[in-house]
Order: C-alpha cells, then sequence, then structure tokens
C-alpha cells in the first residue's frame, strides 16, 4: 500500500479442493449419458465456502463417418459465500450516544456468487480414414455463465496411433469497439492453437504419451504446455 510500500510481513494461504462422484452409463450402444455430483470447498485465510453442483453430458454416436454429437451442463448448483472468523467486527450501533456498548460483536454480511455455469455443445467427425490412421474434425460452442459466449473450432491427424499433428482456433464473440479487422484481432485474448504428440507403446496395453501444445493468448504472450502420460 501506499503506506506500507514494503509490505506489513503479514503472509496468508488460500486453497481450493472439489471432491466429485461420476456415473456413466450407455443406455443404448449409441447413446449414454453421464452424471457427476460435486463438493467444492474455497479457502482464504480463515474464511471459507462450500457448496455443491452437478454435472451433466450426454454422447450420441451415429454410423456416418463416426460422428459424435455430444452436451453438458457443467457446476449447476448452489450459490457459494464466504464466512469465519476474519468477517468478525465490533459495531457501535449509537456512536453519537454517550453511554452504550461501542463495541458489540457482529458479523460482516459476504456477498453470494454463483458457480460459473457452462453450457457445451459439440460435433466430431472422421474426415478420412485408412486403416489405424484417420482426421478428425470438431467443433463445439460454448455458453458460460460468466464470460463470453465462444465457438472453438480444432483438428488431429494421428498417423497409425502413433503421431498426432492438432490445430485449433477459439473465436470469442466479443463485442468491440474497434472497426478494422487488424484491430479486432489485437484485441482477443485467445486465437489460434497448434499442437502435437507422440505414442510410444510399451508392453501390452502400457504406454507412454508425451503432448505439446501452443496458444496464443494475445496480450498474456503465448502459453506453451508439455504434458506426459503413463496409460496402462
Amino acid at each position: 500500500t501506499p503506506y506500507q510500500p514494503e509490505g506489513t510481513g503479514e503472509k496468508f494461504s488460500a486453497s481450493d479442493m472439489a471432491m466429485q462422484v461420476t456415473l456413466a452409463r450407455n443406455l443404448t450402444d449409441r447413446f449414454s449419458i453421464g452424471f457427476t455430483g460435486k463438493y467444492i470447498q474455497q479457502s482464504i485465510w480463515h474464511m471459507t465456502a462450500t457448496g455443491m453442483a452437478i454435472d451433466v453430458g450426454t454422447l450420441f454416436k451415429t454410423q456416418w463417418r463416426d460422428m459424435r454429437l455430444g452436451m453438458s451442463i457443467s457446476n449447476y448448483g448452489s450459490s457459494m459465500q464466504m464466512t469465519g472468523r476474519d468477517a468478525l467486527v465490533t459495531y457501535d450501533p449509537d456512536p453519537v450516544g454517550d453511554g452504550n456498548n461501542p463495541l458489540i460483536p457482529a458479523y460482516l454480511a459476504m456477498d453470494k456468487w454463483d458457480l460459473p455455469l457452462m453450457f457445451r455443445v459439440g460435433v466430431a467427425m472422421e474426415l478420412w480414414s485408412q486403416g489405424s490412421s484417420k482426421l478428425t474434425i470438431a467443433l463445439d460452442a460454448l455458453h458460460p455463465n460468466d464470460n463470453y459466449e465462444s465457438l472453438n473450432m480444432g483438428a488431429e491427424l494421428n498417423i497409425a496411433n502413433l503421431v498426432f499433428i492438432r490445430g485449433g482456433w477459439k473465436t470469442p464473440f466479443v463485442e468491440t469497439n474497434v472497426t478494422s479487422a487488424s484491430e479486432n484481432w489485437e484485441t482477443r485474448e485467445e486465437s489460434f492453437t497448434l499442437g502435437a504428440g507422440v505414442n510410444i507403446p510399451l508392453m501390452a496395453a502400457t504406454g507412454l504419451k508425451f503432448d505439446y501444445s501452443f496458444a496464443d493468448f494475445g496480450r498474456l504472450k503465448n502459453a506453451q504446455r508439455f504434458t506426459v502420460n503413463l496409460y496402462f
């Protein structure tokens, strides 16, 4: 702060936790549905907020080019509200009068906030397939309650289930005051993504996967991710 530019020396901790249970079932050979129940807790110093939420998703498979249609609703549940001893204050109900107790314990009323509800619908299909190699394209639309709607497009080339090449594009439906396409490009924080992966089978159903992805985040610069998976 301006009065303590070197800090006060005080430290606090923050944590987030979510526990969930998922149940999924194939209702037919083409249609499946899944449910997830979640307990969510957020803590900041001595304050804690808890909530409950559910996720619901469905998947329908067709025989034409292995097309898959999916839909999900995430984080449908209760509101969150911080409570704890850090909200304890003293209050003087009559600061003008004399003779009353000016140190009455009271709690600050914290506002509630909704969980980030998300509705997502998408479709994926195989444009080309030969043996164990294939080209998959995907398109999904997102409608969150706390951010802009967006449309995601992507493609993956699977070569013999050993090498994977990926590319994608995210188009947020953001209203801006810019007039040119170049200015509109600069205002978007997310746009194209690129990636690649390698699958190394070891024995039986065991193997290693190495993945790399690159994402353009505009003013936040570029984000690069490396992932190593061991499956068995």
